[in-house]
Protein backbone atom coordinates (compact mmCIF):
# COMPACT_ATOMS: atom_id res chain seq x y z
CA UNK A 1 0.00 0.00 0.00
CA UNK A 2 1.26 3.88 -0.71
CA UNK A 3 2.06 5.82 2.78
CA UNK A 4 -1.32 7.70 2.08
CA UNK A 5 -3.02 4.49 2.28
CA UNK A 6 -0.74 3.62 5.37
CA UNK A 7 -1.81 6.52 6.99
CA UNK A 8 -5.22 6.14 6.91
CA UNK A 9 -5.34 2.69 7.82
CA UNK A 10 -3.47 3.60 10.96
CA UNK A 11 -6.65 6.34 11.56
CA UNK A 12 -8.96 3.52 11.18
CA UNK A 13 -7.02 1.60 14.09
CA UNK A 14 -7.62 4.68 16.47
CA UNK A 15 -11.33 3.90 15.99
CA UNK A 16 -11.39 8.07 13.83
CA UNK A 17 -14.70 7.84 12.30
CA UNK A 18 -14.45 11.85 10.53
CA UNK A 19 -12.00 13.76 9.13
CA UNK A 20 -12.17 17.36 8.81
CA UNK A 21 -10.19 18.62 5.88
CA UNK A 22 -9.80 20.43 2.74
CA UNK A 23 -7.93 19.06 -0.25
CA UNK A 24 -4.42 19.96 -1.72
CA UNK A 25 -1.55 18.61 -4.12
CA UNK A 26 0.58 17.46 -1.17
CA UNK A 27 -2.31 15.80 0.67
CA UNK A 28 -3.54 14.13 -2.92
CA UNK A 29 -2.44 10.85 -1.71
CA UNK A 30 -4.31 10.96 1.94
CA UNK A 31 -7.02 11.70 -0.38
CA UNK A 32 -6.97 8.93 -2.67
CA UNK A 33 -7.26 6.84 0.25
CA UNK A 34 -10.11 8.39 1.32
CA UNK A 35 -11.93 7.89 -1.42
CA UNK A 36 -11.80 4.64 -0.83
CA UNK A 37 -13.01 4.33 2.89
CA UNK A 38 -16.08 6.65 3.04
CA UNK A 39 -17.89 3.97 4.00
CA UNK A 40 -15.49 3.80 7.30
CA UNK A 41 -14.23 7.57 7.17
CA UNK A 42 -16.11 10.11 6.70
CA UNK A 43 -14.22 13.35 5.60
CA UNK A 44 -16.05 16.66 6.19
CA UNK A 45 -15.33 19.87 3.88
CA UNK A 46 -15.01 23.04 5.35
CA UNK A 47 -13.95 26.70 3.98
CA UNK A 48 -11.31 27.91 5.67
CA UNK A 49 -8.74 26.14 7.68
CA UNK A 50 -9.55 28.70 10.45
CA UNK A 51 -13.29 27.02 11.17
CA UNK A 52 -11.79 23.65 9.91
CA UNK A 53 -9.55 23.12 12.98
CA UNK A 54 -12.79 24.49 15.05
CA UNK A 55 -14.78 22.37 13.86
CA UNK A 56 -12.27 19.71 14.69
CA UNK A 57 -12.23 20.86 18.33
CA UNK A 58 -15.86 21.50 19.16
CA UNK A 59 -16.29 17.71 17.82
CA UNK A 60 -13.53 16.61 20.08
CA UNK A 61 -14.49 18.78 22.85
CA UNK A 62 -17.80 17.44 23.07
CA UNK A 63 -17.51 13.79 22.16
CA UNK A 64 -14.29 13.30 24.23
CA UNK A 65 -12.90 11.61 21.14
CA UNK A 66 -9.82 13.16 19.47
CA UNK A 67 -10.58 15.33 16.32
CA UNK A 68 -8.61 14.97 13.45
CA UNK A 69 -7.94 18.26 10.67
CA UNK A 70 -6.49 17.28 7.72
CA UNK A 71 -4.63 20.82 5.57
CA UNK A 72 -1.97 21.63 3.55
CA UNK A 73 1.53 22.68 4.42
CA UNK A 74 2.42 26.54 5.22
CA UNK A 75 -0.98 28.42 4.96
CA UNK A 76 -3.56 25.78 5.63
CA UNK A 77 -0.98 25.21 8.49
CA UNK A 78 -1.06 28.85 10.00
CA UNK A 79 -4.62 29.40 9.24
CA UNK A 80 -5.54 26.31 11.17
CA UNK A 81 -3.59 27.53 13.84
CA UNK A 82 -5.86 29.27 15.55
CA UNK A 83 -8.33 25.76 16.07
CA UNK A 84 -5.01 24.27 17.62
CA UNK A 85 -4.10 27.06 19.96
CA UNK A 86 -7.88 26.86 21.02
CA UNK A 87 -7.41 23.15 21.82
CA UNK A 88 -4.09 23.58 23.63
CA UNK A 89 -5.55 25.98 26.11
CA UNK A 90 -8.70 24.34 26.52
CA UNK A 91 -7.19 20.93 26.52
CA UNK A 92 -8.62 19.13 23.60
CA UNK A 93 -7.14 16.05 21.83
CA UNK A 94 -6.82 17.90 18.13
CA UNK A 95 -4.64 16.58 15.64
CA UNK A 96 -3.99 18.04 12.94
CA UNK A 97 -2.36 17.08 9.94
CA UNK A 98 -0.86 18.99 7.48
CA UNK A 99 1.24 17.58 4.10
CA UNK A 100 5.05 19.09 3.90
CA UNK A 101 7.78 19.38 1.77
CA UNK A 102 9.10 16.62 -0.49
CA UNK A 103 12.34 15.84 0.79
CA UNK A 104 14.54 16.77 -1.95
CA UNK A 105 13.84 20.15 -0.89
CA UNK A 106 14.03 19.34 3.01
CA UNK A 107 17.50 21.42 2.84
CA UNK A 108 16.32 24.57 1.30
CA UNK A 109 15.46 27.39 3.15
CA UNK A 110 11.66 27.19 3.66
CA UNK A 111 10.89 31.11 2.43
CA UNK A 112 12.10 29.60 -0.45
CA UNK A 113 9.86 26.19 -0.76
CA UNK A 114 6.17 26.22 -2.00
CA UNK A 115 4.42 26.16 1.27
CA UNK A 116 7.21 26.22 2.87
CA UNK A 117 7.21 26.81 6.64
CA UNK A 118 9.22 25.20 9.73
CA UNK A 119 6.33 23.30 11.02
CA UNK A 120 8.03 22.11 14.07
CA UNK A 121 9.67 25.46 15.59
CA UNK A 122 5.91 27.13 14.25
CA UNK A 123 3.48 24.35 16.31
CA UNK A 124 5.85 24.03 18.79
CA UNK A 125 4.14 26.56 21.64
CA UNK A 126 1.19 25.63 21.05
CA UNK A 127 1.25 21.42 20.69
CA UNK A 128 1.96 18.82 22.97
CA UNK A 129 4.05 17.22 20.44
CA UNK A 130 5.27 17.29 16.63
CA UNK A 131 6.11 14.66 14.40
CA UNK A 132 7.56 14.41 11.06
CA UNK A 133 7.40 11.56 8.57
CA UNK A 134 10.34 11.13 6.53
CA UNK A 135 9.85 7.26 4.79
CA UNK A 136 6.53 5.31 4.43
CA UNK A 137 7.10 2.88 7.08
CA UNK A 138 7.51 5.57 10.06
CA UNK A 139 3.60 5.78 9.67
CA UNK A 140 2.56 3.71 12.29
CA UNK A 141 4.97 4.42 14.90
CA UNK A 142 4.30 8.23 14.25
CA UNK A 143 0.51 8.03 14.36
CA UNK A 144 1.00 5.38 17.61
CA UNK A 145 2.96 8.22 19.21
CA UNK A 146 0.30 11.29 18.69
CA UNK A 147 -2.37 9.68 19.82
CA UNK A 148 -0.88 8.46 23.16
CA UNK A 149 0.31 12.26 23.28
CA UNK A 150 -3.36 13.48 22.78
CA UNK A 151 -5.14 11.31 25.26
CA UNK A 152 -2.45 11.03 27.73
CA UNK A 153 -2.80 12.61 31.32
CA UNK A 154 -3.95 16.02 30.31
CA UNK A 155 -5.24 16.05 26.86
CA UNK A 156 -3.67 18.39 23.80
CA UNK A 157 -3.54 18.71 20.10
CA UNK A 158 -0.54 17.51 18.33
CA UNK A 159 0.83 18.34 14.41
CA UNK A 160 1.92 15.41 12.45
CA UNK A 161 3.73 16.38 9.03
CA UNK A 162 4.01 14.20 5.92
CA UNK A 163 5.89 14.94 2.41
CA UNK A 164 3.71 14.12 -0.70
CA UNK A 165 6.70 11.41 -1.60
CA UNK A 166 6.66 9.96 1.77
CA UNK A 167 2.64 9.69 1.17
CA UNK A 168 3.19 8.21 -2.23
CA UNK A 169 5.76 5.67 -1.57
CA UNK A 170 4.98 2.29 -1.22
CA UNK A 171 4.99 -0.11 1.99
CA UNK A 172 4.60 -3.26 3.35
CA UNK A 173 4.48 -2.53 7.21
CA UNK A 174 1.41 -3.00 9.52
CA UNK A 175 -0.94 -0.24 10.96
CA UNK A 176 0.00 0.53 14.30
CA UNK A 177 -1.88 -0.97 17.75
CA UNK A 178 -4.45 0.89 19.13
CA UNK A 179 -3.93 3.36 21.94
CA UNK A 180 -5.83 3.26 25.11
CA UNK A 181 -6.01 6.34 27.67
CA UNK A 182 -4.18 4.80 30.62
CA UNK A 183 -4.64 6.04 34.05
CA UNK A 184 -1.65 8.26 35.34
CA UNK A 185 0.35 7.15 38.06
CA UNK A 186 -1.44 8.76 41.20
CA UNK A 187 0.02 9.83 45.23
CA UNK A 188 -2.71 7.85 47.11
CA UNK A 189 -0.28 7.03 50.04
CA UNK A 190 -1.48 11.05 51.71
CA UNK A 191 -5.10 10.99 51.15
CA UNK A 192 -5.86 9.43 54.54
CA UNK A 193 -3.88 12.35 55.71
CA UNK A 194 -6.37 15.09 53.55
CA UNK A 195 -9.50 12.62 54.69
CA UNK A 196 -8.79 13.66 58.22
CA UNK A 197 -8.19 17.61 57.41
CA UNK A 198 -11.17 17.56 54.90
CA UNK A 199 -13.47 15.90 57.80
CA UNK A 200 -12.24 18.91 60.00
CA UNK A 201 -13.96 21.17 57.49
CA UNK A 202 -17.13 23.28 58.53
CA UNK A 203 -18.11 24.88 55.27
CA UNK A 204 -16.21 23.67 52.36
CA UNK A 205 -16.24 23.66 48.92
CA UNK A 206 -14.95 21.98 46.08
CA UNK A 207 -13.69 23.19 42.78
CA UNK A 208 -14.46 20.85 40.13
CA UNK A 209 -11.97 21.43 36.51
CA UNK A 210 -11.65 19.60 33.73
CA UNK A 211 -8.94 17.12 34.94
CA UNK A 212 -12.62 15.22 36.50
CA UNK A 213 -13.48 15.47 33.13
CA UNK A 214 -10.46 13.96 31.15
CA UNK A 215 -11.00 11.02 33.88
CA UNK A 216 -14.72 10.43 32.98
CA UNK A 217 -15.11 10.71 37.03
CA UNK A 218 -18.17 13.19 37.20
CA UNK A 219 -20.14 9.84 39.09
CA UNK A 220 -17.26 10.06 41.56
CA UNK A 221 -17.12 13.38 42.20
CA UNK A 222 -21.20 13.65 43.10
CA UNK A 223 -20.49 10.95 45.64
CA UNK A 224 -17.51 12.71 47.13
CA UNK A 225 -19.65 16.03 47.24
CA UNK A 226 -22.74 13.97 48.63
CA UNK A 227 -20.64 11.79 51.06
CA UNK A 228 -18.68 14.97 52.47
CA UNK A 229 -21.61 17.14 52.07
CA UNK A 230 -19.22 19.96 50.45
CA UNK A 231 -20.57 22.46 47.53
CA UNK A 232 -19.08 21.80 44.23
CA UNK A 233 -18.19 24.81 41.50
CA UNK A 234 -17.07 23.80 38.28
CA UNK A 235 -14.60 26.09 35.67
CA UNK A 236 -15.91 27.04 32.89
CA UNK A 237 -14.19 23.98 30.80
CA UNK A 238 -15.91 21.62 33.61
CA UNK A 239 -19.44 22.88 33.49
CA UNK A 240 -22.56 20.15 34.10
CA UNK A 241 -19.88 18.18 35.80
CA UNK A 242 -22.37 17.97 38.59
CA UNK A 243 -25.61 19.27 37.27
CA UNK A 244 -26.44 22.60 38.11
CA UNK A 245 -30.26 21.72 39.36
CA UNK A 246 -28.08 19.20 41.96
CA UNK A 247 -28.68 20.65 45.33
CA UNK A 248 -25.36 21.06 45.80
CA UNK A 249 -24.23 22.66 43.02
CA UNK A 250 -23.38 26.54 42.91
CA UNK A 251 -23.02 26.67 39.32
CA UNK A 252 -19.75 27.94 37.57
CA UNK A 253 -16.41 29.58 39.46
CA UNK A 254 -16.96 32.75 38.55
CA UNK A 255 -20.76 33.12 39.44
CA UNK A 256 -21.95 35.27 42.02
CA UNK A 257 -23.17 32.82 44.16
CA UNK A 258 -20.15 30.28 43.84
CA UNK A 259 -17.57 33.22 44.35
CA UNK A 260 -19.88 34.16 47.94
CA UNK A 261 -19.16 30.14 48.93
CA UNK A 262 -15.66 30.24 48.15
CA UNK A 263 -14.90 33.62 50.02
CA UNK A 264 -16.69 32.32 52.58
CA UNK A 265 -15.49 28.83 53.31
CA UNK A 266 -13.27 27.40 55.73
CA UNK A 267 -11.74 24.87 53.27
CA UNK A 268 -11.25 24.30 49.33
CA UNK A 269 -10.41 21.38 47.28
CA UNK A 270 -9.49 21.78 43.84
CA UNK A 271 -9.90 18.84 41.54
CA UNK A 272 -8.09 19.13 38.20
CA UNK A 273 -8.93 22.72 38.50
CA UNK A 274 -6.14 25.35 36.21
CA UNK A 275 -7.35 28.38 38.34
CA UNK A 276 -7.91 30.56 35.08
CA UNK A 277 -8.55 34.26 34.63
CA UNK A 278 -12.14 34.13 33.62
CA UNK A 279 -12.48 31.10 36.39
CA UNK A 280 -11.18 33.77 38.96
CA UNK A 281 -12.43 36.99 37.86
CA UNK A 282 -8.70 38.29 36.78
CA UNK A 283 -7.85 35.98 40.19
CA UNK A 284 -9.41 38.76 41.88
CA UNK A 285 -11.87 36.21 43.58
CA UNK A 286 -10.05 35.05 47.51
CA UNK A 287 -9.95 32.05 48.13
CA UNK A 288 -9.02 31.15 51.90
CA UNK A 289 -6.70 28.70 53.46
CA UNK A 290 -6.27 25.69 53.51
CA UNK A 291 -6.11 24.80 49.92
CA UNK A 292 -5.77 21.51 48.90
CA UNK A 293 -5.48 20.50 45.19
CA UNK A 294 -5.51 16.90 43.47
CA UNK A 295 -3.96 17.97 40.21
CA UNK A 296 -3.42 15.92 36.77
CA UNK A 297 -0.06 18.18 36.29
CA UNK A 298 1.34 21.40 37.28
CA UNK A 299 -0.54 23.50 35.36
CA UNK A 300 -3.17 22.58 37.97
CA UNK A 301 -1.50 24.10 40.94
CA UNK A 302 -1.87 27.77 40.75
CA UNK A 303 0.75 30.55 41.55
CA UNK A 304 -1.62 32.75 43.00
CA UNK A 305 -2.92 30.97 45.50
CA UNK A 306 -1.12 29.34 48.20
CA UNK A 307 -1.42 25.23 48.43
CA UNK A 308 -1.45 23.35 51.73
CA UNK A 309 -1.27 20.14 49.84
CA UNK A 310 -1.27 18.61 46.25
CA UNK A 311 -1.91 15.25 45.40
CA UNK A 312 -1.01 14.59 41.66
CA UNK A 313 -2.69 11.54 39.59
CA UNK A 314 -5.71 10.88 37.53
CA UNK A 315 -8.61 12.89 39.40
CA UNK A 316 -11.19 9.35 38.84
CA UNK A 317 -8.03 7.37 40.88
CA UNK A 318 -7.92 9.86 43.52
CA UNK A 319 -11.15 10.97 44.62
CA UNK A 320 -11.94 6.89 44.89
CA UNK A 321 -9.11 6.93 46.98
CA UNK A 322 -10.35 10.14 49.16
CA UNK A 323 -13.59 8.34 49.33
CA UNK A 324 -12.36 5.45 51.01
CA UNK A 325 -11.02 7.22 53.61
CA UNK A 326 -14.27 9.23 54.29
CA UNK A 327 -16.92 6.12 53.84
CA UNK A 328 -16.43 6.02 57.91
CA UNK A 329 -16.59 9.78 57.98
CA UNK A 330 -20.02 9.97 56.07
CA UNK A 331 -23.47 11.60 57.21
CA UNK A 332 -21.94 14.90 58.10
CA UNK A 333 -24.84 17.50 58.92
CA UNK A 334 -23.96 21.11 57.47
CA UNK A 335 -27.31 22.60 57.42
CA UNK A 336 -26.21 26.25 58.29
CA UNK A 337 -23.54 25.79 55.26
CA UNK A 338 -25.86 23.96 52.81
CA UNK A 339 -28.37 26.67 53.68
CA UNK A 340 -26.12 29.47 52.45
CA UNK A 341 -25.50 27.88 49.43
CA UNK A 342 -29.20 27.45 48.72
CA UNK A 343 -30.18 31.24 49.19
CA UNK A 344 -26.87 32.44 47.29
CA UNK A 345 -28.18 30.07 44.53
CA UNK A 346 -31.85 31.30 44.91
CA UNK A 347 -30.67 34.83 44.53
CA UNK A 348 -28.42 34.42 41.44
CA UNK A 349 -30.89 32.45 39.89
CA UNK A 350 -33.60 35.44 40.46
CA UNK A 351 -31.35 38.36 39.06
CA UNK A 352 -32.69 39.29 35.43
CA UNK A 353 -30.96 37.58 32.65
CA UNK A 354 -31.59 37.65 29.31
CA UNK A 355 -34.48 37.43 27.55
CA UNK A 356 -32.72 35.26 24.78
CA UNK A 357 -31.10 33.15 27.54
CA UNK A 358 -33.97 32.64 29.51
CA UNK A 359 -36.03 31.59 26.43
CA UNK A 360 -33.25 29.33 25.23
CA UNK A 361 -33.55 27.41 28.56
CA UNK A 362 -36.95 27.20 28.59
CA UNK A 363 -36.95 25.85 25.10
CA UNK A 364 -33.67 23.45 24.48
CA UNK A 365 -33.78 19.53 25.52
CA UNK A 366 -31.77 19.04 28.79
CA UNK A 367 -29.36 17.05 26.19
CA UNK A 368 -28.89 20.21 24.14
CA UNK A 369 -25.36 20.89 23.04
CA UNK A 370 -24.89 24.96 23.18
CA UNK A 371 -21.68 26.90 22.11
CA UNK A 372 -21.30 30.53 22.77
CA UNK A 373 -19.12 32.68 20.87
CA UNK A 374 -16.98 35.20 22.30
CA UNK A 375 -18.95 38.23 22.89
CA UNK A 376 -21.41 40.08 25.49
CA UNK A 377 -24.14 37.35 25.59
CA UNK A 378 -21.60 34.69 25.52
CA UNK A 379 -19.98 36.81 28.70
CA UNK A 380 -23.62 36.53 30.13
CA UNK A 381 -24.16 32.85 29.49
CA UNK A 382 -20.94 31.37 30.99
CA UNK A 383 -22.59 31.80 34.64
CA UNK A 384 -26.50 32.01 33.71
CA UNK A 385 -27.33 29.60 31.52
CA UNK A 386 -28.15 26.89 33.33
CA UNK A 387 -25.98 23.23 32.68
CA UNK A 388 -26.93 19.95 33.56
CA UNK A 389 -24.84 17.40 31.45
CA UNK A 390 -20.53 17.73 30.78
CA UNK A 391 -19.83 18.46 27.36
CA UNK A 392 -22.95 20.31 26.76
CA UNK A 393 -20.99 24.21 26.90
CA UNK A 394 -18.47 24.41 24.84
CA UNK A 395 -17.01 28.17 25.03
CA UNK A 396 -13.58 29.59 24.47
CA UNK A 397 -12.80 29.86 28.38
CA UNK A 398 -9.06 30.51 28.53
CA UNK A 399 -7.85 31.83 24.53
CA UNK A 400 -11.32 33.88 24.39
CA UNK A 401 -11.15 33.34 20.50
CA UNK A 402 -13.57 35.35 18.60
CA UNK A 403 -14.90 33.20 16.07
CA UNK A 404 -16.17 30.78 18.17
CA UNK A 405 -19.23 30.00 17.10
CA UNK A 406 -20.44 28.60 14.33
CA UNK A 407 -17.46 25.88 13.86
CA UNK A 408 -17.76 24.18 16.73
CA UNK A 409 -21.20 23.85 16.76
CA UNK A 410 -20.90 22.09 13.05
CA UNK A 411 -18.41 19.87 14.64
CA UNK A 412 -20.72 18.56 17.91
CA UNK A 413 -23.30 18.19 15.43
CA UNK A 414 -21.01 15.84 13.62
CA UNK A 415 -20.11 13.82 16.97
CA UNK A 416 -24.06 14.25 18.08
CA UNK A 417 -26.07 13.82 15.00
CA UNK A 418 -29.49 12.85 16.76
CA UNK A 419 -28.96 15.85 19.74
CA UNK A 420 -29.76 19.71 19.66
CA UNK A 421 -27.14 21.88 18.83
CA UNK A 422 -27.72 25.45 19.06
CA UNK A 423 -24.43 28.72 18.52
CA UNK A 424 -25.19 31.55 19.84
CA UNK A 425 -22.76 33.88 18.28
CA UNK A 426 -22.62 38.24 17.95
CA UNK A 427 -22.33 39.77 14.80
CA UNK A 428 -18.80 40.30 15.17
CA UNK A 429 -17.21 37.01 15.19
CA UNK A 430 -20.00 35.49 12.83
CA UNK A 431 -18.76 37.34 10.41
CA UNK A 432 -15.05 36.08 10.92
CA UNK A 433 -16.36 32.44 10.42
CA UNK A 434 -19.91 32.78 9.20
CA UNK A 435 -18.45 31.35 5.86
CA UNK A 436 -19.27 27.51 6.94
CA UNK A 437 -22.80 28.34 6.40
CA UNK A 438 -22.19 26.76 3.27
CA UNK A 439 -20.92 23.59 4.78
CA UNK A 440 -24.17 23.55 7.21
CA UNK A 441 -26.39 23.90 3.92
CA UNK A 442 -24.00 21.24 1.83
CA UNK A 443 -24.45 18.83 4.73
CA UNK A 444 -27.70 19.67 5.77
CA UNK A 445 -26.59 20.35 9.54
CA UNK A 446 -29.44 20.52 11.90
CA UNK A 447 -27.72 23.49 13.96
CA UNK A 448 -29.56 26.56 14.98
CA UNK A 449 -27.49 29.76 14.45
CA UNK A 450 -28.25 33.08 16.55
CA UNK A 451 -26.50 36.04 15.16
CA UNK A 452 -27.14 39.08 17.77
CA UNK A 453 -27.51 41.89 15.62
CA UNK A 454 -26.51 45.45 17.43
CA UNK A 455 -23.79 46.54 14.66
CA UNK A 456 -20.45 46.40 16.13
CA UNK A 457 -18.57 44.77 18.79
CA UNK A 458 -20.58 45.59 22.12
CA UNK A 459 -17.96 44.62 23.99
CA UNK A 460 -15.28 47.09 22.58
CA UNK A 461 -18.19 50.22 22.40
CA UNK A 462 -18.09 51.01 26.32
CA UNK A 463 -14.59 50.96 26.78
CA UNK A 464 -13.46 53.02 23.66
CA UNK A 465 -16.14 55.56 24.58
CA UNK A 466 -15.15 56.11 28.20
CA UNK A 467 -11.42 56.56 26.83
CA UNK A 468 -12.75 59.00 24.43
CA UNK A 469 -15.51 61.47 24.85
CA UNK A 470 -18.15 59.16 24.09
CA UNK A 471 -16.07 58.04 20.61
CA UNK A 472 -15.44 54.94 18.90
CA UNK A 473 -13.14 53.88 16.23
CA UNK A 474 -13.34 50.42 14.78
CA UNK A 475 -16.15 49.01 16.39
CA UNK A 476 -18.99 49.34 13.99
CA UNK A 477 -19.92 47.04 11.26
CA UNK A 478 -22.07 47.10 8.55
CA UNK A 479 -23.78 43.88 8.48
CA UNK A 480 -25.57 41.87 5.38
CA UNK A 481 -29.44 41.15 5.22
CA UNK A 482 -29.21 38.09 7.41
CA UNK A 483 -32.52 37.44 6.27
CA UNK A 484 -31.25 37.67 2.30
CA UNK A 485 -27.95 35.58 3.33
CA UNK A 486 -29.96 32.99 4.92
CA UNK A 487 -31.55 32.61 1.33
CA UNK A 488 -29.08 32.79 -0.68
CA UNK A 489 -27.43 29.57 1.06
CA UNK A 490 -31.57 28.19 0.89
CA UNK A 491 -31.82 27.81 4.91
CA UNK A 492 -34.52 29.08 6.44
CA UNK A 493 -34.17 32.27 8.26
CA UNK A 494 -36.04 34.00 11.34
CA UNK A 495 -35.89 37.52 12.63
CA UNK A 496 -36.65 38.25 16.21
CA UNK A 497 -37.51 42.02 17.02
CA UNK A 498 -39.11 41.56 20.41
CA UNK A 499 -39.50 39.72 23.73
CA UNK A 500 -42.73 38.49 22.77
CA UNK A 501 -41.64 36.35 19.75
CA UNK A 502 -38.72 34.67 21.48
CA UNK A 503 -40.63 31.45 22.27
CA UNK A 504 -42.77 31.19 18.98
CA UNK A 505 -39.56 31.71 16.57
CA UNK A 506 -37.24 29.36 18.82
CA UNK A 507 -40.27 26.37 18.86
CA UNK A 508 -40.27 26.55 15.21
CA UNK A 509 -36.90 27.20 14.14
CA UNK A 510 -35.73 23.58 16.57
CA UNK A 511 -38.89 21.65 14.74
CA UNK A 512 -36.96 22.11 11.72
CA UNK A 513 -35.00 19.47 10.53
CA UNK A 514 -31.91 21.45 9.22
CA UNK A 515 -29.75 24.44 9.41
CA UNK A 516 -31.52 27.68 10.31
CA UNK A 517 -30.02 31.32 10.71
CA UNK A 518 -32.40 33.58 13.53
CA UNK A 519 -31.27 37.11 13.63
CA UNK A 520 -31.89 38.36 16.77
CA UNK A 521 -32.02 42.59 17.15
CA UNK A 522 -30.30 43.51 19.75
CA UNK A 523 -32.00 46.92 20.62
CA UNK A 524 -34.05 48.06 23.34
CA UNK A 525 -35.32 44.89 25.46
CA UNK A 526 -33.07 42.84 23.33
CA UNK A 527 -29.70 44.84 23.45
CA UNK A 528 -26.98 42.71 24.77
CA UNK A 529 -26.44 45.10 28.19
Amino acid sequence: MTGGELLIECLLAQQVDTVFGIPGIQTDHIYAALIGKQDEIRHILFRNEQSGSMMAEGYARASGRPGVCLTVPGPGATNAATGVAEAYSASTPLLLITGGTKRAHATKHPSRVFHGLHHDRFFDPITKWHGQARTADEIPGLVERAFQELIRGRPGPVHLEFPPDALAEETSVEPCQRVSREPQSSETSGLADLARRLHAAESPVILAGSGVLFAKAQDSLRELSETWQAPVSTSLLARGLLPEDHPLSIGCMRGDCAVEMIEDSDCVLAIGCRFTYFDTREWGVKIPAPLYCLATDDRDVPEEYPTEAVYFGDAGILISGLLEEMTSRAGLQRKKWLGQAGAARDRQRSEPSHPLISALSRNLPGDAITVADVHTLGYRMQARFPINQPRSFLYSAVYVNLGYGLPPALGAKIAFPDRAVVAVCGDGGFAMTGTELATAAQLGLDVKIIVTNDGGYSSIRPGQQKLSGGKTLGADLKNPDFMMLAKAYGIPGYRIESVESLDSVLQEAMEHNGPVLIELAATGELAPF
